[in-house]
């Protein structure tokens, strides 16, 4: 998803609009930091946040506004809550992706193994760039 909204928006002249990692390049640069930074990002980060987004707030909505509009309620507040402009189309759209495996499953579960392969890539992207020493 990230990747081809990059392209996107290289394709039409926007590259200024591309969304940035939400994890600090300095935290791959530090061997001791890294399994915390890994911890954090690939095991914490999608428990907590797969329980309120999906977990929580998602069947609240759910129940007074329908599916969709829950849905997109969810994963735009997801998006925003992440604090990068440039990421809130992505990651309205990989928001929208784990309700739909939530959905579809009929379990949180789905949604949290999904957030933790995202999650996974990202980290080991960010390792690959930033040389995790």
């Amino acid at each position: 998803t990230l990747g081809i909204y990059s392209l996107i928006l290289e394709l039409v002249g926007a590259g200024g609009l591309e969304p940035e990692s939400t994890i600090p390049t300095e935290a791959f640069d530090s061997a001791p930091v890294l399994p915390l930074v890994i911890l954090l990002v690939v095991v914490v980060a999608p428990l907590a946040e797969e329980t309120f987004f999906r977990g929580f707030l998602f069947p609240a909505l759910r129940g007074r506004w329908g599916t969709i509009s829950a849905a997109l309620a969810s994963a735009m507040l997801f998006a925003a809550l992440h604090f990068d402009p440039g990421s809130f189309i992505p990651f309205t759209i990989i928001g929208l992706l784990l309700v739909w495996a939530y959905v579809a499953s009929g379990s949180l579960w789905a949604a949290i193994f999904a957030h933790f392969v995202f999650n996974g890539i990202s980290v080991l992207i960010g390792i690959a760039l930033g040389g995790g020493s």
